[in-house]
């Protein structure tokens, strides 16, 4: 696994992280939009899943705004400052929009694996 990483966001995820690819891993990073070109660095791996850290946003999207918080990125409680209102609305129904359509465990599976047998 490389320490820095060059990614592409392609959407953001439920809390707010922005989620890309590198070499066959999912990639997490925090504090980004979709379609920004970021470095990140790898902060933990767990199978093929990465947290990252933003180090920096290379090309920006049209879309970012600047944090009103001066404490952004440090405290880690407002994902969504450098987000316009009208914008991270459209996000975040995006985001549940995309959670609630997924596709769960098939019925049939469950119930015949977690049948009592006699």
């Amino acid at each position: 696994m490389a320490d820095e990483l060059r990614l592409r966001i392609e959407k953001l995820v439920y809390g707010g992280d922005g989620l890309a690819h590198a070499d066959g891993n999912t990639v997490f990073v925090p504090y980004v939009l979709p379609g920004e070109e970021v470095r990140a660095a790898a902060k933990s791996k767990r199978k093929k899943l990465i947290w990252g850290e933003l180090l920096e946003v290379t090309a920006a999207a049209k879309e970012r705004g600047k944090a009103k918080c001066a404490h952004f990125q440090k405290c880690g409680g407002c994902h969504y400052q450098h987000i316009p209102s009208a914008e991270q609305l459209r996000l975040k129904k995006e985001i549940l929009r995309e959670t609630l359509c997924e596709p769960g465990p098939n019925k049939s599976s469950i119930s015949s694996r977690n049948r009592r047998r006699a």
